[in-house]
């Protein structure tokens, strides 16, 4: 085993830098761009509000009769759970600091799970116009 001094393992591991050596070292330095961590965290937080934009429009152009292929319990499930999420006057209240989002994030991901497909066909919908 040879020993190197501080000077010679920094010069070794610009070298490797250079030569884009992608071993962990690099892919968990402070030079990389970002963590995956918090990319998936941010796409999945970005999704869930992208989500509710959805469902809203949903809900709009169907009062507006722009889009009438779903069936009438969707929008009545879809709005139950907006109005659930926003108003603050819920089982568990907001304030509480994990459990008040947390039953809010229930209604959604149960809404989403009834809704799931017909929101998939009005996105499809929405995209062709």
């Amino acid at each position: 085993m040879k020993i190197v001094n501080e000077e010679e393992a920094r010069k070794s591991i610009l070298e490797e830098e250079k030569k884009g050596n992608n071993s962990a070292f690099f892919k968990n330095s402070p030079k990389s761009k970002k963590s995956p961590r918090k990319t998936k965290r941010g796409s999945f937080i970005k999704n869930i509000f992208v989500d509710i934009k959805d469902l809203f429009l949903l809900v709009k152009d169907y009062l507006k009769g722009n889009y009438r292929e779903v069936p009438l319990w969707v929008i009545i499930a879809i709005a139950i759970a907006l109005i659930y999420i926003i108003n603050p006057l819920d089982f568990v209240p907001d304030v509480i600091p994990i459990l008040g989002l947390l039953d809010d994030a229930l209604v959604l991901s149960i809404c989403l799970s009834l809704v799931g497909i017909d929101l998939k066909k009005y996105r499809k919908w929405k995209s062709q116009q």
